[in-house]
């Protein structure tokens, strides 16, 4: 019975305690976020400047929506400051003045209410009162300033207390200047949020025998460049990539990496609405090897490997396994991989023997393994066995 007994007695302490936490009257936030209140802006214009009236007496939406606050009540209002704005500026008309006292923060005043030294030392920023039934100013901002918000926040408006007639707005007005529009758009197009995550990262692994630029955000990264990483304030920005080898010996591969870092393009479209990896491939320029003329006497074997990329020069037998330069072509063409190998063998005629391999290829053994190291062309010259006398194929 005891142990039953102390835990209602603590049930009672705290229901007590949870009663003195302290707690507005009312809340509002005002403007509304939506699409009346903060519409998409042109972005063919430098700035865009949004007023937004609330009043008695108005249609809806922008009826007066907070009540009257009589005396003991209280409330919070949450100004939103969109991405992108300038200055933003409140003015207002009320029955009456006397009495209250409207404070202006930077946070959200709840635990600054409950810690008088935070109220006069933190959170404060300015007493907003007047004899005269309204008050305007700046709440945040600086017409004399270029820079800009770039992130949505709350300015926080107090009506702290109020003695004798209960006090109501007439009138609110909201006047915005924006002066980033593609970052106030992007904000309205996600549904205006509070936070918003309003920059994504581009991040690339540091290629090898290339480098990578960008056409925004001076992205360098490669050839001794470290300029890897990319931050867009802009979600729904689009940046172009471009891809360069490192010198005329290497060519741009292909793109790896998340979401549209794939494929060939280039240069690349990119958009920076999620945070992405990416990386770009180089590899050794193809070669080519031609065969100028093609061989009287005689025709030329070069026995493919998965390295060759074949060309409609050549005469391919039926099985695919070689390639077969005859006279009747002129002359053959074939590209490598670079520093792979080419397989040629001389196949002279019935009575006709190889005298010489030309150009780049030298010898006079029928069978000849050439390194593809750079760009090469050869010949065959075959003889006749029963006579000195041969036709010399020698390039063109």
């Amino acid at each position: 019975m005891s142990i039953k007994k102390y835990n209602i007695v603590i049930f009672i302490l705290l229901s007590t305690i949870s009663i003195q936490i302290f707690a507005w009257t009312r809340t509002y936030t005002l403007p509304r976020l939506d699409q009346q209140s903060f519409p998409l802006a042109d972005e063919k214009t430098q700035k865009y400047t949004r007023n937004i009236v609330y009043g008695l007496g108005s249609p809806p939406p922008f009826d007066m929506p907070v009540q009257a606050v009589t005396s003991g009540n209280s409330f919070l209002m949450k100004i939103p400051v969109p991405p992108g704005t300038k200055v933003a500026n409140l003015s207002t008309q009320s029955n009456t003045w006397t009495g209250s006292l409207m404070s202006l923060f930077d946070e959200d005043p709840v635990s600054c209410e409950r810690n008088p030294d935070k109220l006069s030392a933190v959170c404060h920023i300015s007493k907003l009162e007047s004899p005269q039934g309204g008050f305007g100013g700046i709440i945040f901002g600086n017409f004399n300033s270029n820079t800009f918000s770039t992130e949505p926040i709350y300015k926080y408006l107090v009506y702290l207390r109020n003695t004798g007639t209960p006090f109501r707005f007439t009138t609110l007005n909201f006047a915005y200047i924006i002066n980033d529009i593609k970052l106030y758009n992007s904000w309205v197009k996600a549904g205006h949020p509070i936070p918003w995550k309003t920059s994504t990262t581009l991040k690339f692994i540091e290629p090898t025998n290339g480098s990578i630029t960008s056409n925004v955000g001076d992205i360098n990264c490669g050839n001794g460049n470290n300029k890897c990483e990319f931050i867009a304030t802009d979600t729904t920005s689009i940046v172009e990539l471009t891809a360069r080898p490192i010198n005329d010996d290497f060519e741009f591969i292909d793109w790896n990496g998340d979401g549209d870092c794939v494929g060939t393009a280039n240069p690349l479209l990119l958009k920076m609405d999620t945070s992405k990896n990416c990386s770009a491939q180089f590899g050794p320029k193809p070669v080519k090897l031609t065969i100028d003329p093609a061989p009287d006497h005689g025709f030329i074997i070069n026995y493919i490997n998965n390295d060759i990329i074949d060309n409609e020069n050549f005469f391919i037998d039926n099985k695919g396994k070689k390639i077969i330069c005859r006279k009747e072509l002129d002359f053959c063409l074939a590209t490598y991989s670079q520093n792979s190998q080419a397989i040629l063998v001389a196949v002279p005629d019935i009575g006709f023997t190889l005298d010489a391999w030309g150009s780049d290829c030298t010898g006079n053994t029928s069978y000849l393994a050439l390194p593809m190291d750079q760009d090469k062309i050869c010949s065959a010259k075959f003889k006749s066995i029963n006579s000195e006398s041969t036709r010399s194929c020698s390039p063109r």
